[in-house]
């Protein structure tokens, strides 16, 4: 199914680009940890600070198919940066900025502020490298109506990525040489946050290890940080291993080195 945007103004082809951008990070959310355990169990609890680490991984609680959502789109304008979008809406007295590497800037605009003058105040607090700001940052004025989020793009389009990038990837997570590797891989944007691979360990006597990881792509490098292990949460590491089957791009197995006496 095609998911289109009704656009209410006339923007230019690079606005046009970034809020595409941000639709689909917006669908990647929504799709990876709309309904992780972890978040989820963090939206429960009643510390402040534990309810905003969890709306930080949803799309914005206003969003709703078919709502008009009129703002301030800025974007980085630096050649090679995609992920890097933003906005300020008045309306929803919001402004959010995304940025590769899963980091997100949020913060509630004052009553009777404009827009521009929000995200100058915003962009100059939180992550601006330049002043002025519009030294970085080009900004335009949208009015859409909201699609319905459905699948991110890489997904729902079954795009594979270069074998070359994956193969950089593979020997940053395989599991020791003495143990057997599984990974599975899903469809992924080079400028999605992060990619969720699920690993498989199995040692010469049967003995089974899975965790996820979830390294990001950066220049056609890759980052890996944190994982999930077998100490992390069991229903995370199966939450995310479903949906990365349902979305399974490649099966990557390493048989085992046997170990020289």
């Amino acid at each position: 199914m095609k998911l289109t945007m009704i656009l209410m103004l006339t923007i230019s082809s690079a606005a046009s680009e970034h809020l595409s951008a941000l639709m689909d990070h917006w669908r990647w959310l929504d799709y990876w940890t709309e309904n992780d355990p972890v978040y989820r169990m963090s939206a429960a609890l009643p510390r402040e600070d534990a309810k905003r680490l969890a709306g930080q991984h949803m799309p914005p609680s206003f969003y709703h198919e078919g709502r008009p959502f009129r703002a301030l789109l800025f974007w980085d304008k630096r050649p090679g940066i995609t992920l890097d979008v933003g906005y300020c809406s008045a309306e929803f007295a919001t402004c959010e900025f995304y940025s590769v590497g899963f980091q997100v800037y949020r913060w509630q605009m004052p009553p009777n502020m404009s827009e521009v003058k929000a995200f100058e105040k915003f962009a100059l607090a939180n992550f601006a490298q330049h002043f002025p700001v519009t030294d970085q940052y080009d900004y335009q004025e949208v009015s859409v109506t909201l699609p319905r989020l459905g699948l991110p793009d890489a997904i729902r389009q079954r795009r594979s990525r270069p074998a070359s990038e994956i193969n950089k990837l593979v020997p940053l997570i395989a599991c020791p040489s003495q143990y057997a590797t599984t990974l599975e891989v899903p469809y992924y944007n080079p400028t999605d946050p992060c990619v969720f691979i699920h690993r498989t360990c199995v040692s010469a006597d049967g003995a089974t290890s899975q965790s996820l990881w979830y390294p990001n792509l950066s220049e056609g490098e890759w980052f890996v940080g944190l994982n999930t292990g077998t100490d992390g949460p069991v229903s995370r590491v199966q939450y995310y291993r479903h949906r990365i089957e349902n979305a399974l791009m490649r099966t990557i197995t390493i048989p085992a080195t046997t170990q020289k006496k």
